[in-house]
């Protein structure tokens, strides 16, 4: 399961999810599936014992119009997204243009992208949302990450996840 990054950092810190009004206490994940930025993080902070990458996805926009006309940009928080809009916003409309971000929560996100307010997404996300999309060129790789001091059956979990998506990567 994908966890946005947020909740992965929130999980980590021993915080609540909070989705809407309610909140979620559960425990550290122990196997993560996350784009490389935050497996990067979480290596640097010395909590990640194996991973591996898996899949790629693209970074995109979903629209209706011209990305360079809009109100406003909803990205995740904690999303490395924003940075990688900004390479497509500047190539796009020009290095003068700055667009008016509107950071949410990843819960969130979804929601608003499905109300047509543009929304950066992930490919995989605007394909099962069916909404029109920008393509921007860029991508993601996504790891799925095994934390330190795990268990016997958190090392098959971890071994089964990358096997399923060697499988489907490769069909």
């Amino acid at each position: 399961m994908f966890l946005p990054s947020d909740v992965i950092l929130s999980l980590i810190f021993n915080e609540k999810v909070k989705i809407g009004q309610l909140k979620i206490s559960i425990s550290k994940p122990s196997v993560i599936l996350s784009p490389y930025y935050v497996t990067k993080t979480l290596k640097e902070w010395d909590l990640i014992a194996h991973e591996v990458k898996v899949f790629k996805d693209e970074v995109l926009a979903n629209s209706r119009e011209d990305i360079c006309k809009n109100e406003k940009v909803v990205v995740s928080q904690y999303d490395i997204s924003k940075r990688l809009m900004d390479k497509k916003f500047v190539a796009s409309c020009g290095v003068e243009f700055k667009p008016p971000y509107y950071f949410v929560p990843s819960n969130e996100r979804l929601d608003i992208a499905l109300e047509g307010a543009v929304t950066v997404l992930y490919k995989s996300e605007a394909d099962r949302l069916k909404v029109n999309y920008i393509q921007t060129g860029l991508t993601i790789d996504f790891h799925v990450s095994l934390f330190k001091n795990f268990s016997n059956h958190e090392v098959k979990l971890y071994e089964g996840l990358k096997n399923i998506f060697q499988v489907k990567n490769n069909s």
